[in-house]
């Protein structure tokens, strides 16, 4: 009985390890996009131009967030082994190519698809041990 109990415990907790993974890879992706959004259309000529942009509201934000999905990410690390969770990111892909034409009105093609099923049987296969 207690190793069931244990078992259990021992899966909820990699849960909780894989879902806070998840939401890095969630926000690290959104501020990808947020910096896209503060650098579109813009112009890198002069060092004001590009003091500008880093200043920007979009790319501050992007920036504010990448901060949090990186103590997350520290968490994350300090109760498992990277090995385990780091394919995870891969799914940024995914996260990215939905975002991207909700907001940038990307084009998503067939091949862009087929891609990221590729990459999600493969993080499934990398993570289900």
């Amino acid at each position: 009985m207690f190793f069931v109990y244990k078992a259990i415990i021992w899966r909820a907790l990699l849960l909780k390890y894989i879902l806070l993974t998840l939401l890095c890879t969630l926000i690290l992706s959104v501020g990808q996009i947020l910096w896209k959004k503060g650098v579109y259309e813009k112009n890198f000529d002069t060092v004001g131009q590009v003091v500008q942009i880093l200043f920007s509201v979009p790319v501050m934000i992007g920036i504010f967030l990448y901060g949090m999905a990186t103590l997350i990410w520290l968490y994350v690390l300090s109760k498992n082994d990277i090995s385990s969770v780091y394919p995870l990111f891969a799914l940024s892909y995914f996260f990215v190519m939905i975002l991207s034409a909700v907001f940038f009105n990307e084009r998503v093609h067939s091949s862009n698809i087929f891609g990221v099923l590729i990459i999600i049987v493969g993080v499934y296969i990398c993570t289900r041990s």
